[in-house]
């Protein structure tokens, strides 16, 4: 009723400004308007002459722009033009009408403008072709829906001489908007853009290892907060104190992180905070997410942990007693647990029923991966390396190639596939080619090893860099953390944003993030 009432008194501004009345006068110049007659009603056909507004409605609200304004005719009118007021008075406007000249479109030559009030009138006295005359003005009013606010994403930053570029992608999704960027210490801008458009700010030096502040300015509302972290920079929760031992994340900006003593953080945007799910019980290494709705946790003694609507995790009972280390899912329906002595669990059926594979190793297994439904990789203590082609029916032990202790694989599209252990040691290749040492990096331990896409790879460990590859491996080059750190897993969103776990110094959990790829200058 607000809003109707703000369209009204909209018109009978316009009334003023077009009627050159004041005030006072509106409420009669609106009822003369309407139903002033003509001095001259009927043709020589003594036809009446009549006019309705078929599109859009008369006192329409939000009527989208671009709505074609019909107006359809008792007679031919041919002769008749319709006026078309609008906020600024009289737009310029032809009619146009089919060739019984009956069904007309009165067609203004600028387009109407969003959260604006219009009225059409076919005044009284104006003729058909055939002379009859309309014996009272029609008249009908609508207003226009107003422009969908600008929506504004971050973009990657983008790397130039002066530092980092930090950027949003604005969709104003019709007309020009203004929009102006500024961090915390940087202000810059504005920008003018007509369509969904990329706008970055000059390459500025922003200090690695911390999340900046970046803030969209868009038409003069308030302004967009967004993050943007440079380097890895850290954004654990204050007061955890259970280191983290795996993550995962499934979109932009939901992921899990498991960790010491039962520990469950989510984060629902991107990692730059974090909520307690669930904690206590046993140590967590593992976590996987078949969906938001559906995921487990896999633990020390046999703890398995397990949530069927992303908020509430649940212990499952009956598992063998053994440390559970890895936890995987192809689809579904299928999926492994690998843990001490050898230990290879499989499901069909979801996580219902969980049943025992033999394997040829009672070797401690420390990671899986599956490349598809029927090739998947274990690895495990004193270089165990055992592969299946059959969706796990039958495995398959690799002739040693080390006796170090192996902490992680990864398996990529092309068959392609690293592993990662202790000694910050790397082995090349994958099924079908064999395994080789490719060699070793200054980190003491590699934990585990995660793509984005083929060229672009990352190896959590310990020690204060990350070792990271942008040519599928050709090369490895170190990416500075803040600190020395025992990272023990990465999780990728797309080849610039990142979020890892693992613990300080101390043993107390961490977690960093990066919208930069990891690099800081």
């Amino acid at each position: 009723m607000e809003v109707r009432n703000v369209c009204r008194a909209l018109w009978g501004v316009l009334l003023m400004a077009t009627a050159g009345c004041g005030a006072q006068d509106v409420n009669n110049f609106t009822q003369t308007v309407r139903e002033a007659p003509s001095a001259s009603l009927a043709g020589a056909g003594g036809a009446t002459f009549d006019a309705a507004l078929a599109s859009p409605a008369d006192t329409a609200l939000d009527v989208p722009v671009g709505t074609p304004i019909r107006i359809d005719f008792s007679l031919p009118a041919g002769a008749t033009l319709p006026r078309l007021l609008g906020p600024d008075g009289q737009l310029p406007a032809q009619l146009r009408c089919d060739e019984s000249g009956l069904r007309c479109e009165l067609l203004p030559e600028a387009p109407l403008a969003p959260g604006a009030a219009y009225r059409v009138i076919v005044d009284a006295g104006s003729r058909a072709d055939d002379g009859s005359a309309m014996a009272r003005s029609r008249v009908w009013d609508f207003a226009t829906a107003q422009a969908p606010r600008a929506t504004v994403a971050p973009l990657v930053p983008a790397r130039g001489a002066g530092g980092w570029a930090p950027g949003v992608r604005v969709e104003p999704l019709g007309g020009a908007v203004d929009v102006a960027l500024a961090t915390d210490e940087f202000a810059d801008g504005p920008w003018r853009v007509t369509r969904a458009t990329s706008i970055f700010m000059d390459p500025l030096p922003l200090a690695p290892h911390r999340v900046h502040n970046l803030y969209a300015d868009i038409d003069g509302a308030a302004a967009i907060h967004l993050r943007v972290a440079i380097g890895w920079a850290e954004t654990t929760p204050a007061g955890l104190g259970a280191g983290l031992n795996d993550i995962t994340m499934l979109s932009q900006h939901l992921g899990v992180a498991v960790g010491d003593a039962g520990t469950v953080l989510v984060t629902e945007d991107g990692g730059d905070t974090w909520g307690m799910a669930h904690a206590g019980g046993a140590d967590l290494r593992a976590v996987f997410m078949v969906a938001p709705d559906n995921g487990w946790a896999v633990g020390a003694a046999g703890s398995v942990l397990r949530t069927a609507d992303g908020v509430r995790w649940q212990a499952l009972p009956g598992m063998p007693a053994v440390n559970l280390n890895d936890i995987l899912f192809v689809g579904a329906e299928h999926g492994f647990m690998v843990g001490d002595g050898g230990t290879v669990l499989a499901t069909a059926d979801g996580g219902e029923s969980w049943a025992p594979v033999a394997i040829p190793t009672s070797a401690n297994l420390n990671a899986i991966a599956c490349r598809d439904a029927l090739a998947c990789t274990v690895v495990g203590a004193r270089g165990a390396i055992l592969a299946t082609t059959d969706g796990g029916a039958n495995w398959t032990r690799h002739a040693a190639v080390t006796r170090t202790d192996l902490t992680g694989v990864a398996l990529l599209a092309d068959g392609n596939g690293w592993i990662t252990g202790h000694g910050g040691l790397l082995l090349a290749g994958g099924e079908g080619y064999g395994w080789n040492v490719y060699g070793t990096t200054g980190q003491s331990t590699l934990a585990g090893m995660t793509f984005a896409d083929a060229h672009h790879g990352w190896a959590a460990g310990t020690g204060n860099a990350v070792i990271a590859t942008t040519d599928g491996g050709a090369t490895f080059s170190a990416q500075p953390l803040p600190e020395a750190l025992a990272l023990a897993a990465i999780a990728t969103v797309d080849p610039a944003r990142l979020v890892a776990v693992g613990r300080d110094g101390a043993g107390n959990g961490v977690i960093l993030r990066t919208d930069t790829g990891g690099a800081s200058r």
